[in-house]
C-alpha cells in the first residue's frame, strides 16, 4: 500500500558501480528491465498483473516501482546494463524480488446520485421517496485483493427522526465487488405529514477481510419549502369530444375544470390561478375558426369552463393539453424546484367526416332567345361569339355556380379514410323536362350543364318557339343531390327578314314602244322570311321601286312591282331620248310582320340583326335603267 501508480516507489542506490567498461567511460549507460515471472493476489482479479508499468532503472541507479492499486503478490526482475558502443553490448542479467505486502483497506462509501450526500425534498412530498443509485458501498481493494471481500452495514437516523413516516433504507444492491452483484444501492423513506426541518442518517459499513475493514458517511435529508404544484378535478377523464362534421355550430362552451387549487396547505392561497392550452396535434390543419381555450368563471376561479369554435366543414382529429398555472415562484433549492403548473389534462377533438349536401345557383333562373339564334360561350359581359359550326347552339360559360360541400370533400371518401390521397369530389348536372314533349319540338339537342365550369349548351330548331322548364339537380359521386332549381328557357318568335334577288342589276328599254315595258321574274326569291319561319302563310309584303325626280323625263308611268309573275313594269315617255339616258332606283321591301324585336338580351341578336335595318326590311338592291336614243 505504500507504492501506487499515483505514487510510485524510488529506491536510490538500488544499482551502483555501474561501468561501460575499461577506456569507455565516454559511452552512454541504459537499463533493461523485464519481469521474469509473478504471482499475483487475489487469482481472478479482473485486471491482472502486478504492475500498473513495468519497474525502471534510471542510469544514477535509482529504482522506480509502481504496483497496481489494491493488488499484493511478488514478482522476479531481471535487470541489463547496456551501453552504446555496438549493438547487443550488454551486461549478464541479474534478477531481483519485488514482494508487494497485502494490507486491508478500509470499505468506501461514495455518493454517486446527482443529489450528492445532501437530500433535499419538498416538505409537502407524501408519497414515497426514491432514489436509485444513491450510494456506491464496497471493499476498499475492490480493484485487487479485496475483490472477493463482501460488505455488511448499517443505516441509522442520528437527528431529525421525527420527519419519517418510513425510515430510509438503502434497497437493490449488492456490496460485493464479484460478479453479478453491483456494489451500487438506491435509497427508499417517506416523510411524515406536517413535517420541516432535516434529519442526519449515518451508514456503517464493514468488509469482511477484518482488521480495519470499516468505516463510517453520514448525508442529510433536508425538506425544502416551494411553490407547490396546483391542481384541479376535470369535468370528465378522458376529456374527449367527439362531433359529426357541422354537428356543432358557432362558439362552443362547456364545464371543464372544478376543485381548482394553487397547491399546498394554504400558505399558497394568495396566488392567482389561470389555465394554459397546448396544442399537441392536429390532424388536417387549423379545424378551429378559435382555438380551445379555458376560462375561469369568476376572478377566484373556483370553476373554468372550456371554450371553442369549430370551423365550418372542418373535419379530422385534434389534440391539446391544458394545465392550470399560477403566479408562484419557479426557482430551485438543488433540485428541488417550484412548480407553478400542474400535471395536463388532454383534451381530444375528433370530428367526423360528412359528405355534405352539394348546391348551386344559376346566373338566370329563365333565360330568354329567340328563335333560331345562335350564341357560343359567352362569359358575362361579354357578347356572344360565332359557334364554329352549329348555328342554332348556344354555349354559355359560367351559367352555373356549383360546389360539392364544403372546401375538404374528398374525391373518394371512402378511400380518403382509409388513408389515401383525397382531392375535390366529383358531380353531374341533370336535367328533366317537366314537358319532354315541348323540349323535343324546341331543341334539337336539349339544354345539358356540365361541372364544375357550369356551362350551358343547347341547340335550338330552327322554326321553333315556346317555353320549356327544367328541374335541375346537383348529384355528387357518393349520390347525394342538391335542391333542386328550375330552369326555363324561353324562345321568343320573331319577324324573320324579308329577302329577294333581281335577274340582272341593270336594264336597257328600247325607243318607241307603243306600250308599257315589261319584263316577266325579273324579281327572284321573293320571300317573307326563310322557309323554316312559316311566315308566309301569314305575312303579306310590298316591294317598291323609288327613282330620281330626273326619271320623269324618260317614263311616263314610273316603274313597279308585279307581284303575279315577280314583273318589273314600267311605261316610257313618248319621245325618246336625243341621246342614250340612265339612272339608278332603289328597289326595297317589307314585310308585315312588324319590326318589333322580343324583349331579349342584346347579344341573341348575334348573326341575326342588320345594321341599319328593321326585322320587316329587305337588304336595298341598286337597279339602273337605260334608255337608248333612237338610230340615227
Amino acid at each position: 500500500g505504500d507504492c501506487s501508480p499515483a505514487s510510485p516507489c524510488l529506491v536510490p542506490g538500488f544499482a551502483a558501480n555501474m561501468s561501460a567498461g575499461p577506456g569507455e567511460a565516454a559511452q552512454g549507460l541504459t537499463f533493461d528491465v523485464r519481469v521474469i515471472n509473478e504471482s499475483v493476489l487475489p487469482s481472478g482479479a479482473p485486471l491482472g498483473g502486478l504492475f500498473d508499468s513495468l519497474p525502471i532503472v534510471f542510469p544514477n541507479g535509482t529504482l522506480l516501482l509502481a504496483p497496481k492499486g489494491d493488488y499484493s503478490g511478488t514478482a522476479e526482475v531481471g535487470v541489463r546494463l547496456r551501453d552504446d558502443g555496438a549493438s547487443n553490448n550488454t551486461s549478464p542479467e541479474a534478477s531481483f524480488q519485488v514482494s508487494v505486502l497485502s494490507v486491508d483497506q478500509t470499505p468506501r462509501i461514495e455518493y454517486i446520485s446527482a443529489q450528492g450526500s445532501a437530500v433535499n425534498i419538498p416538505d409537502d412530498s407524501l408519497a414515497q421517496a426514491a432514489y436509485p443509485g444513491f450510494v456506491r458501498i464496497q471493499p476498499g481493494g475492490c480493484a485487487g485483493e479485496d475483490y472477493l471481500q463482501s460488505v455488511s452495514f448499517a443505516v441509522n437516523v442520528t437527528s431529525g427522526r421525527s420527519i419519517f413516516a418510513e425510515l430510509p433504507r438503502l434497497v437493490n444492491g449488492s456490496s460485493s465487488c464479484a460478479p453479478p452483484g453491483s456494489p451500487v444501492w438506491g435509497l427508499t423513506f417517506r416523510i411524515a405529514p406536517g413535517s420541516v426541518g432535516g434529519a442526519i442518517v449515518r451508514i456503517v459499513a464493514e468488509d469482511s477481510g477484518g482488521g480495519t475493514g470499516q468505516v463510517a458517511s453520514s448525508f442529510t435529508v433536508s425538506l425544502v419549502s416551494r411553490n407547490d404544484m396546483p391542481y384541479f378535478t376535470a369535468a370528465r377523464s378522458p376529456f374527449n369530444l367527439s362531433y359529426a362534421e357541422d354537428e356543432v355550430s358557432g362558439p362552443q362552451s362547456m364545464p371543464f375544470a372544478t376543485g381548482i387549487h394553487p397547491g399546498g396547505s394554504g400558505e399558497e392561497s394568495w396566488q392567482s390561478l389561470s389555465f394554459e392550452v397546448v396544442g399537441v396535434s392536429n390532424t388536417t390543419g387549423d379545424m378551429f375558426a378559435s382555438p380551445p381555450r379555458v376560462l375561469c368563471r369568476t376572478r377566484s376561479c373556483a370553476a373554468a369552463d372550456l371554450e371553442f369554435e369549430l370551423l365550418p366543414g372542418a373535419f379530422g382529429d385534434a389534440a391539446y393539453d391544458a394545465y392550470l398555472v399560477d403566479n408562484g415562484d419557479a426557482s430551485c433549492s438543488g433540485v428541488v424546484c417550484g412548480q407553478p403548473r400542474s400535471e395536463p389534462v388532454r383534451i381530444t377533438f375528433a370530428v367526423s367526416d360528412v359528405n355534405d349536401a352539394p348546391s348551386f345557383s344559376l346566373r338566370y333562373p329563365r333565360l330568354d332567345v329567340t328563335q333560331a339564334s345562335a350564341c357560343w360561350q359567352v362569359g358575362w359581359p361579354e357578347p356572344c361569339g360565332a359557334p364554329p359550326s352549329a348555328p342554332y347552339t348556344h354555349r354559355r360559360f359560367g351559367y352555373a355556380a356549383g360546389s360539392v360541400g364544403d372546401a375538404l370533400e374528398t374525391h373518394t371518401l371512402a378511400g380518403c379514410l382509409l388513408g389515401r390521397p383525397c382531392g375535390v369530389q366529383s358531380a353531374s348536372y341533370s336535367l328533366n323536362a317537366s314537358d319532354p314533349a315541348t323540349s323535343a319540338v324546341l331543341f334539337t339537342a336539349p339544354p345539358t350543364l356540365s361541372f364544375p365550369d357550369g356551362v350551358l349548351q343547347f341547340t335550338l330548331r330552327p322554326d321553333a318557339s315556346g317555353a320549356a322548364n327544367y328541374t335541375v339537380i346537383l348529384t355528387d359521386e357518393l349520390g347525394l343531390e342538391s335542391a333542386p332549381h328550375i330552369l326555363a328557357i324561353v324562345v321568343h318568335p320573331r319577324n324573320l327578314a324579308p329577302s329577294f334577288s333581281l335577274d340582272s342589276t341593270s336594264l336597257w328599254v328600247p325607243p318607241y314602244l307603243p306600250t308599257s315595258f315589261d319584263r316577266v321574274s325579273f324579281f327572284r326569291d321573293v320571300a317573307v322570311g326563310p322557309p323554316f319561319s312559316g311566315e308566309a302563310g301569314t305575312q303579306n309584303f310590298t316591294i317598291t321601286i323609288a327613282c330620281p325626280p330626273t326619271s320623269s323625263a324618260y317614263v311616263a308611268s314610273p316603274p313597279v312591282f308585279r307581284p303575279e309573275d315577280s314583273a318589273l313594269v314600267l311605261t316610257p315617255a313618248q319621245e325618246p331620248p336625243t341621246n342614250n339616258a340612265e339612272f339608278t332606283c332603289t328597289i326595297s321591301m317589307v314585310d308585315t310582320g312588324g319590326s318589333a324585336r322580343a324583349a331579349v338580351p342584346e347579344e341573341e341578336y348575334f348573326g341575326d340583326a342588320r345594321v341599319g335595318r328593321a326585322d320587316d326590311e329587305a337588304d336595298e338592291v341598286s337597279l339602273r335603267i337605260g334608255f337608248r336614243a333612237p338610230a340615227a
